[in-house]
């Protein structure tokens, strides 16, 4: 089976969660995956989490630094196609989340490599220790799209990572995903709406545990484990930063 994996999005704290993305090492996957890894970022990141808010702010965040092809590199210790480009001068983020995941889903159309399936997801994933991934890739999502529900709800799913055949992920990644508007009943939802419009279902990925992996925000260190950043997600997650 010939996997890409699309790491698309701000860098963040893709240093410290990098290491945790053990399916990207060779010989640790739990079934047959041939992997190849895309990378595409911003050309500087954030330093911190954003303030409670911060929608309402103009200038929300003062603390940037620069991202270097080089770096990732050395993070991801394995070959892997990389590209790191200008932030777009757009004040609305979502909109600039999925400019991203399309200029990243291009690097693997101009690969012309026949890919069985793409999991794309964020830089800023912390995944748990000893979890499988990958573990149940059937027929299902040869019409069908792998999420995260969200907090239960099977018509609210996550955008920070998904999961389904090449044909599916360049079904999702035309140029309509640009206009989608985020007021009409939040990301997620319209997210969702927009999977269903193009003749996808919605079903979980193929990880056997449902809190595989979450966001990881500022504050990070080297030390930091995967309970300390469930925790300050949940809790960032109710004050509405994630």
């Amino acid at each position: 089976m010939k996997l890409a994996v699309l790491i698309v999005g701000e860098y963040r704290t893709f240093p410290y969660c990098r290491k945790t993305m053990k399916f990207l090492d060779k010989n640790v996957t739990d079934v047959d995956v041939d992997i190849d890894v895309y990378f595409h970022t911003w050309e500087i990141t954030k330093l911190q989490n954003p303030p409670i808010g911060y929608h309402k702010d103009p200038n929300p965040i003062k603390t940037f630094r620069p991202v270097f092809e080089e770096e990732i590199k050395d993070l991801l210790k394995r070959p892997a196609v990389i590209k790191v480009s200008p932030l777009p001068n757009d004040k609305d983020g979502f909109l600039i989340m999925r400019k991203g995941w399309l200029m990243g889903f291009e690097l693997i159309e101009q690969s012309g490599i026949d890919y069985d399936y793409v999991y794309v997801m964020r830089p800023d994933l912390f995944f748990r220790e000893n979890a499988s991934y990958f573990t149940s890739i059937t027929s299902r999502y040869d019409n069908a799209v792998g999420f995260l529900p969200q907090n239960g709800d099977k018509t609210i799913v996550a955008d920070c990572d998904f999961f389904s055949t090449y044909q599916n992920i360049k079904k999702l990644f035309s140029n309509d995903i640009l206009s989608l508007d985020q007021a009409n009943g939040g990301i997620h939802k319209v997210w969702f709406e927009y999977v269903k419009s193009r003749g996808l279902d919605v079903v979980p990925l193929p990880f056997p545990v449902k809190e595989t992996h979450f966001i990881a925000r500022f504050p990070m260190t080297e030390e930091t484990t995967f309970k300390e950043v469930e925790t300050n997600y949940w809790n960032l997650f109710h004050n509405r930063i994630i």
